[in-house]
């Protein structure tokens, strides 16, 4: 019902701006082409406006959705707004034609326009990346400049100058400077979008202060994995679920308080911890943290746990490298709560050196005698065992060869986005239901 209500709200918000522009001024719009240019225009403000709500992530849409959905949402509605901004200005400068309202427009739009393709090419797994143009655009701009993770953020938060400029934009159109009621129309959605973002920025960094972390211990797993072992200086992090992420923001001497999601390995009857792979500016400095560093958590976020499908009798997980991590969390839960379950763990290596948790996963299987760990190696032909890449060809052979029962199972996808998609096509071709395929896709 969260769901329904949502997207009714957020697909019909516009008509709020719509129906006050039509009513205080009807007989400007008996022109198609100005009333076109209207309701591009409002589709798009009102549309903007609700990208900073998205992003401030508000628990009351995260829990219903899940972030990844949140987050795929977001990308899709930004290129769906700055579409229609563009008509709306193609439209005004052809019949209204050019003056400063409409530049300064412009200049609002182009700003959101080269945030927008940055944030898709280099942050988040886009649709557009599907197209060549796209795909080599990504290519040039990364052997341009390697942005890191740290840069892109701060780039995305030039949106919100863009916004403040596409407000001054709309405050000043006839509409809004002859008309009382629409300048206040106006002022509401920058002042709610404007409070969102603060809180997000500031108000709850601030408050996540209150209840800092303490890094307790720091394990290297193997040569480019760590676990971050935490406790909590107050009160501890609000139960989590196994296999949900959080944001964690560290302050050592060589972080600083940056925060960056990482999935909780940890089961909710442990101590909090994440296990890391160095992979980029940031995670190549984790294992340099030391005990007693300040740690900010903000969540839990996700929907990826198995607790979340309880119709679901046995579990096959399908992982890549270092998307283990929620499965360590569901893992070890499910050998306190659930240990008789029946669990397949296709677990795909480029080397068997690329394994981590290793003594946990030898407890775990010790108290989980339906648990069965096949590591599948890709990189090593002299691997004693499953070789090659994950396919549909593999999963059927080895969910048989385990005897899984596909009527009561729930399958729990996590690691690239190439063998999160091939997974994903070899199941449904499998003919499992699309509603026991899990998984959440991030490129955060």
């Amino acid at each position: 019902m969260k769901k329904i209500f949502f997207m009714i709200f957020y697909f019909f918000s516009p008509f709020i701006l719509i129906l006050s522009l039509w009513f205080t001024n009807s007989n400007q719009y008996s022109n198609p082409l100005i009333l076109t240019s209207m309701i591009m225009g409002s589709l798009a403000y009102t549309w903007i406006s609700l990208q900073f709500v998205l992003s401030a992530r508000p628990k009351f849409i995260e829990v219903p959705f899940g972030m990844d959905k949140i987050y795929r949402f977001h990308g899709i509605m930004a290129v769906v707004s700055i579409l229609g901004a563009i008509v709306h200005a193609i439209i005004n400068e052809e019949v209204i034609g050019e003056s400063i309202i409409t530049t300064i427009g412009s200049a609002a739009l182009v700003i959101f326009v080269l945030i927008s393709l940055l944030t898709m090419l280099s942050m988040t797994p886009s649709f557009i990346l599907r197209y060549p143009p796209f795909k080599w655009l990504k290519k040039t701009i990364e052997a341009w400049k390697k942005f890191t993770y740290e840069q892109l953020r701060f780039i995305h938060n030039f949106t919100v100058v863009a916004y403040v400029i596409l407000n001054i934009h709309v405050l000043l159109t006839p509409n809004a400077r002859n008309n009382a009621f629409i300048t206040s129309v106006y002022i509401f959605y920058l002042v709610v979008s404007l409070s969102f973002y603060l809180y997000h920025k500031f108000l709850k960094p601030a408050y996540l202060q209150k209840n800092k972390y303490l890094v307790k211990d720091v394990i290297k797993e193997n040569d480019d994995v760590w676990t971050i072992r935490m406790q909590p200086t107050n009160k501890k992090l609000k139960t989590h679920i196994p296999g949900q992420f959080a944001f964690f923001s560290f302050k050592g001497e060589k972080q600083r308080f940056l925060e960056h999601p990482f999935s909780i390995s940890s089961s909710p009857d442990d101590d909090l911890s994440i296990t890391v792979k160095e992979l980029g500016d940031f995670t190549k400095t984790i294992g340099q943290l030391k005990v007693d560093d300040f740690v900010l958590v903000e969540g839990p976020f996700g929907v990826f746990s198995y607790v979340n499908h309880p119709q679901e009798q046995e579990t096959v997980f399908i992982v890549g490298g270092i998307g283990i991590t929620p499965v360590m969390s569901m893992v070890k839960h499910m050998s306190i709560h659930d240990p008789n379950r029946k669990v397949l763990l296709i677990w795909g290596m480029n080397t068997i050196a690329d394994q981590v948790a290793k003594d946990m996963m030898t407890e775990i299987v010790a108290r989980m005698k339906n648990l069965t760990i096949i590591p599948v190696i890709s990189k090593d032909s002299t691997f004693d065992g499953e070789k090659g890449y994950i396919n549909q060809e593999m999963i059927k052979k080895l969910t048989e060869k385990v005897q899984i029962d596909q009527s009561v199972t729930g399958y729990y996808i996590c690691g690239p986005s190439i063998l999160m998609d091939n997974c994903i096509d070899a199941l449904l071709k499998m003919e499992i239901s699309h509603k026991r395929i899990h998984f959440e896709k991030f490129a955060l």
